[in-house]
């Protein structure tokens, strides 16, 4: 009598398995993985274009905001900032945040 319980027990434990099996492939299935729009800024960072971006196309697409970043501040051009440069654009910010 015990034995069959056991029995009773491991094929309801199966049961259950193999229903959640079925139930995440079929999940998986009617949800296929969806690909960002083509002109995202996802899409721009995901230069492989498998749907996720990996830590080298995020230090990629954030080296390009900070060479941007530093053209800008760098007024003269030479590759260097200076205190002059930083201090205007900080007085930019400030009187752009005030309008």
């Amino acid at each position: 009598m015990r034995r069959a319980g056991v029995l009773v027990g491991v094929l309801i434990a199966a049961m259950s398995i193999a229903k959640l099996a079925y139930a995440e492939e079929a999940q998986s299935a009617a949800a296929p993985e969806e690909k960002p729009h083509p002109q995202s800024p996802f899409a721009e960072i995901d230069t492989n274009g498998d749907g996720k971006i990996d830590y080298n196309e995020f230090l990629a697409a954030h080296e390009k905001k900070i060479e941007m970043r530093f053209k800008a501040l760098d007024t003269n051009g030479d590759g260097f900032l200076t205190q002059d440069e930083t201090m205007a654009a900080k007085e930019r910010h400030q009187s752009a945040s005030k309008q």
